[in-house]
């Protein structure tokens, strides 16, 4: 297991979120929560990027408090869309997304998730994010405008 898959758990371990891996044959995780009590499922057929994505989206439902698998479908929406902002902001802090966007290597969105190991929606989510607050998102706006070989 990678250092920061290892760090990620600590986290959720540290506030008390118990995990389990299992056989989810219709999703890649799940989290659920009663009272004080949080376990989240993660499905043993991910690959270390796909669990450390998966990982962050579910610990997003806990760290903003938000409904799981039993939401209603409405409310379900909202709530999923609360924990990939968490993960967004968790996986592409801002000085790993101008690290990434400064490449002379990352090209558009897709080499940038390669780049962070994350999923595209996160670096989306963050620059989205980032521009929202005003600061500069765009490699032009960055200054490292690099053409294509």
């Amino acid at each position: 297991m990678n250092k920061r898959l290892i760090k990620l758990y600590k986290l959720g371990e540290d506030n008390g979120i118990k995990f389990w891996n299992a056989y989810l044959p219709y999703e890649d995780g799940a989290t659920f929560r009663k009272g004080r009590f949080t376990l989240i499922y993660i499905s043993i057929k991910l690959d270390e990027r796909e669990e450390y994505i998966v990982l962050a989206h579910e610990m997003g439902h806990f760290y903003k408090n938000c409904a799981t698998a039993f939401s209603v479908p409405v409310s379900k929406m909202i709530d999923e869309a609360r924990a990939d902002n968490w993960k967004a902001a968790y996986l592409v802090p801002y000085d790993k997304y101008i690290q990434a966007m400064s490449s002379k290597f990352v090209y558009n969105d897709f080499e940038a998730a390669e780049e962070l190991g994350v999923d595209i929606e996160s670096i989306v989510r963050a620059r989205e994010k980032y521009k929202s607050q005003g600061l500069p998102v765009s490699q032009h706006e960055l200054g490292c405008v690099y053409r294509e070989p």
